[in-house]
């Protein structure tokens, strides 16, 4: 006997069940607004591509503004350029100097 001061998730109340025996109905409609999204490049893909202009070492935020500057759309934090960054690293992507 479940003792929860919860209803179940499966509460005839809450109409997530049909008929006895049937699948749960969906009550909601399926997020598509992200299918619906252009698909954008990923962060990674954007610094590797400014990466290989220069053969040198560049600093974080120099990426980043470099990023803003050719990809008006994305504005990623300092610290996201920072986290792909060792990202890449650590996958040997890139190495670091």
């Amino acid at each position: 006997m479940n003792r929860s001061r919860w209803p179940s998730r499966h509460n005839k109340r809450l109409g997530t069940r049909g008929p006895a025996g049937s699948p749960p109905t969906r009550t909601r409609p399926p997020k598509s607004a992200a299918k619906d999204k252009s698909q954008q490049p990923l962060l990674s893909d954007l610094l590797l591509d400014l990466l290989r202009v220069r053969d040198e070492p560049r600093f974080a935020k120099d990426l980043r503004d470099e990023l803003l500057a050719k990809h008006s759309g994305r504005a990623p934090t300092p610290q996201v350029v920072r986290n792909t960054l060792e990202s890449l690293v650590a996958k040997g992507r890139i190495r670091r100097r």
